[in-house]
């Protein structure tokens, strides 16, 4: 009897360690999926508050100085001037109808503004790339620069954004010319009237590049043909402006690649507006390894301490 007693508790043992193993197992299932769906959420989270509320983006060159120097790394504000649904799923080249979210104002004088490069067919090697300058003209607003000093409407410029920059990068100003290409130079520009929604540009020999321009912004097919220029198949000799444009330039404009060479920025082009400075690492900015660059950033060593906290204005 000893012996069949002593099997049972082996075997009730057995199983009561089965069961613990089987807890345990399942114990630590349960704790991996909750700390994936913990991360997915997150990330989810995180998804969302870039996509529609505030962005981190990085300075890489010094065509804003001084107000944003080269290893800023900043916020910007992307449901002020109205969030945009992302263009496709993300990881994925599906693509998705783009809706834009309610204004609370439209970019102003005076704001740094975050927007998509707009013009591509110019400078292919900006595609894709989003750039941060300052408004100084809004839609139909004149624009004159005369001898390096920029006036709007005949008035000139507040002074508190004319600064020389600290560095100079040739490659700021290394591809292409003055657009459109009757404005003059980067130095004698214009005078040129932003276009504003509704306008009507006459179509003449100083106006084919701005409206070849406009109507690609618009998703239009503008040609040349033997007897005239044509819009989507139809001959025109004007062009109806569909949306406002913004006119952007670096507060460092001896060093800025800016609306003077590519153009009026289109509303439909704008993403945000610069709101502060979380962190300043110049090292970091000169890394293109992301990996490099996340240790970089870290490097206290390197930090701009004073620049951390900054509004953007």
């Amino acid at each position: 009897m000893a012996y069949v007693k002593n099997d049972k508790t082996k075997m009730a043992k057995t199983a009561q360690a089965k069961a613990k193993a089987t807890q345990t197992e399942r114990s630590f299932q349960d704790r991996f999926v909750e700390n994936v769906k913990s991360i997915a959420w997150a990330l989810c989270v995180f998804y969302f508050v870039q996509t529609f509320f505030l962005q981190a983006f990085s300075i890489p060159t010094s065509s804003m100085e001084k107000t944003l120097l080269v290893g800023d790394f900043l916020f910007v504000n992307k449901f002020v001037y109205g969030a945009q649904t992302p263009e496709n799923i993300p990881f994925t080249s599906i693509e998705l109808p783009r809706y834009r979210f309610p204004a609370f104002k439209d970019p102003k004088q005076g704001d740094v503004v975050v927007f998509r490069f707009p013009h591509p067919e110019l400078m292919r090697s900006q595609l894709g790339l989003d750039y941060i300058k300052r408004c100084v003209a809004v839609a139909g607003q004149t624009l004159e620069v005369k001898n390096k000093e920029l006036f709007v409407d005949g008035v000139k410029f507040s002074d508190q954004f004319d600064l020389p920059g600290i560095h100079f990068d040739p490659q700021s100003q290394s591809e292409g010319y003055v657009f459109p290409r009757a404005m003059g130079t980067g130095d004698n520009f214009g005078p040129f009237r932003i276009p504003a929604e509704g306008d009507v540009i006459n179509l003449r020999s100083e106006t084919i590049d701005l409206i070849q321009y406009l109507a690609l912004r618009d998703g239009k097919k503008f040609e040349r043909r033997s007897d005239g220029y044509y819009v989507d198949g139809i001959k025109t000799d004007h062009y109806v402006v569909r949306q406002n444009y913004y006119f952007m330039m670096g507060d460092n404009r001896d060093n800025s690649l800016d609306s003077r060479y590519w153009g009026p920025v289109p509303r439909d082009h704008i993403m945000g507006e610069g709101l502060l400075i979380y962190w300043s690492n110049v090292e970091a900015a000169k890394q293109t390894s992301y990996v490099m660059k996340l240790f970089s950033t870290l490097n206290l060593t390197k930090v701009n301490w004073r620049r951390i906290g900054t509004v953007i204005h």
